[in-house]
């Protein structure tokens, strides 16, 4: 990949020196991903950080035991956690979050080491790969509290204003996800999530088509 292709898909490196552009740009890649094709590049050891560049995909960590479903949107990162760890990703360890595309994803890969030896080297950018992992970090706190404390209707109503927020930019767009990855990621069954649609509609807060939704 060459280092004006990496500046144009991953903006956050253009803080790095050319040296370290370079370096990363011989070893970076990309990745088009079929909706649930499975994503292979989990199971390298380490596993790269991975920078969603387009489309829809949920990440699924392991928390006590059990699977969670979270979005991962444009221009945010899966496997970034491992930066943080007191090894840096360093040391071999079980490919615990799964990564699901849910339509044709565009990914970059970066060696995680690299990643590494980057944010070590540059303090601007070590700041903002922290500050990102922060943002999607309190963004995932928010929507798993969400999925404990509220009603699912309003659990719904979350999810379908973070979607036009984060994802989308516009109060409508189509719903990314099949019902039962919605259904996980809200923390319900499919047949809840059914009725929490029907009652987001009669009380007027959405509008929907099929698949595509409208926030009023």
């Amino acid at each position: 990949m060459t280092t004006l292709e990496l500046l144009r898909l991953v903006p956050m490196l253009r803080s790095l020196a050319v040296p370290q552009l370079m370096a990363i740009s011989a070893h970076a890649s990309t990745e088009r991903l079929k909706a649930h094709a499975p994503y292979l590049a989990a199971y390298l050891q380490p596993a790269p950080a991975a920078y969603l560049v387009e489309g829809s995909a949920t990440t699924h960590p392991a928390l006590d035991g059990r699977e969670l479903t979270l979005p991962l949107f444009p221009g945010e990162w899966a496997k970034l956690e491992q930066l943080f760890t007191p090894h840096g990703g360093k040391r071999p360890t079980p490919p615990t979050e799964r990564l699901e595309a849910h339509s044709e994803v565009l990914l970059v890969h970066i060696p995680m080491p690299l990643m590494l030896e980057a944010a070590q080297g540059n303090p601007e950018f070590a700041m903002r790969l922290a500050q990102a992992h922060t943002r999607q970090a309190r963004r995932h706190r928010e929507l798993l509290a969400t999925a404990l404390h509220a009603s699912v209707p309003d659990r719904l109503l979350y999810l379908l204003r973070l979607l036009a927020l984060h994802r989308f930019h516009s109060p409508s767009f189509t719903f990314p996800y099949d019902q039962q990855t919605a259904a996980a990621m809200l923390g319900c069954s499919r047949e809840s999530l059914s009725r929490a649609l029907t009652t987001l509609r009669r009380e007027g807060k959405i509008r929907t088509d099929k698949h595509h939704v409208e926030l009023r």
